[in-house]
């Protein structure tokens, strides 16, 4: 009798997992322990590749659990340059897990960047890995600049609204653009790498919900604001530059007292100097703090006055590498979503923030 043969499915592909050497990330990423996974979640967290062959599918699973200014289910956004060319909009899918992000190129080496363009209150992502023609792999990818900037911020950071097209608009994560915010364009006009640890609502003493709890002193020690249990190791990276954006939310409501948000602001500042001890910290005051509104209470004035306290008492204790810088106030006209800056808006604090970390830094703006 004739044996049976059973058929042999061929693969159709070459996988590439989340751990292959091969790939570069930049930001916060928690791979787990089989290596088929790397969740991440924070504002501008970075991808890069370079593949052999016709086409590249990204495999991502994402998870969102909550809604936007008007009800509706949200998703993150990431922009997708293959071979450094204009972006593609990329919307994660609950229900999606493999997308078709690169055909039909010639048969030869590219490059492909995936950003996040949303931040962590959004949910969190997996990047499973990339699925490339049979028989093809990867090849040394490109570098990260060798400097390095850090942002710590709130919504203003990760780019809340900044593509609404007025203050009336409520928040949807796709007017969210984490790539145009002041911050990036900081760190790429100084050829920087960027990072950032950004999250709406967030505050030094208080956030904008009133609660003391999660500030951003507690959350800055997060691999993911999903999970409060996993910390990041502050040796694995080491930027040149911290810049914190910290205190709208603080005087949201009402101008929070002078102890405590000075006592705050010094246990972040600590915070940093024991993971970065060579970095340049840089404290600024928010475009969206005011003197005019509401005018009785001249928050801006006491934020910078607060601030500039705290600094003070850090260089009581011999810190010296420390500096407060003044972002010009926004006005009516460039206004994004929920009165946040739009995206002219950031571009303009980018340009006068750019200038001030080059002078104190002595950075050209090409290595």
């Amino acid at each position: 009798m004739a044996a049976c043969k059973k058929r042999v499915e061929l693969p159709e592909y070459a996988f590439i997992a989340p751990s292959d050497s091969l790939i570069n990330y930049s930001g916060r990423f928690y791979f787990s322990e089989d290596s088929l996974s790397a969740k991440f979640a924070w504002t501008g967290s970075t991808i890069k590749a370079t593949f052999r062959g016709t086409s590249c599918k990204l495999m991502l699973q994402d998870h969102v659990f909550i809604k936007d200014g008007y009800g509706e289910p949200q998703a993150n956004y990431f922009y997708v340059f293959i071979d450094e060319q204009f972006p593609q909009l990329l919307r994660a899918e609950p229900d999606s897990i493999l997308y078709t992000v690169a055909q039909n190129l010639p048969d030869t080496t590219h490059t492909i960047e995936i950003f996040r363009r949303t931040e962590g209150a959004t949910g969190s992502t997996e990047f499973l890995g990339f699925r490339l023609d049979l028989g093809k792999n990867l090849v040394t990818p490109p570098s990260f600049p060798s400097r390095k900037i850090e942002f710590i911020g709130n919504s203003i950071t990760c780019g809340y609204g900044n593509e609404g097209d007025s203050a009336k608009c409520k928040y949807t994560s796709l007017t969210q653009n984490g790539y145009m915010t002041y911050s990036a364009i900081t760190a790429r006009k100084l050829n920087a790498e960027y990072r950032a640890v950004a999250y709406s609502g967030m505050g030094i003493y208080r956030n904008y919900s009133d609660a003391i709890r999660y500030t951003m002193t507690e959350m800055y020690d997060m691999v993911y604001p999903q999970n409060d249990s996993i910390c990041w190791d502050f040796t694995q990276w080491q930027p040149d530059v911290v810049v914190i954006n910290l205190g709208t939310n603080d005087f949201a409501r009402s101008n929070p007292e002078r102890k405590y948000f000075v006592e705050s602001y010094f246990n972040l500042l600590e915070k940093i100097r024991a993971y970065y001890p060579a970095a340049s910290i840089f404290c600024l005051e928010s475009p969206m703090i005011s003197d005019y509104y509401p005018a009785r209470r001249k928050a801006r004035t006491t934020s910078t006055n607060y601030i500039v306290e705290a600094i003070r008492l850090m260089k009581e204790k011999g810190e010296q590498n420390i500096e407060f810088y003044a972002l010009k106030e926004q006005t009516s006209r460039v206004l994004g979503c929920d009165f946040h800056p739009n995206v002219e808006q950031h571009k303009q604090n980018a340009e006068e923030l750019t200038a001030f970390i080059r002078e104190k830094m002595g950075w050209d703006l090409v290595l």
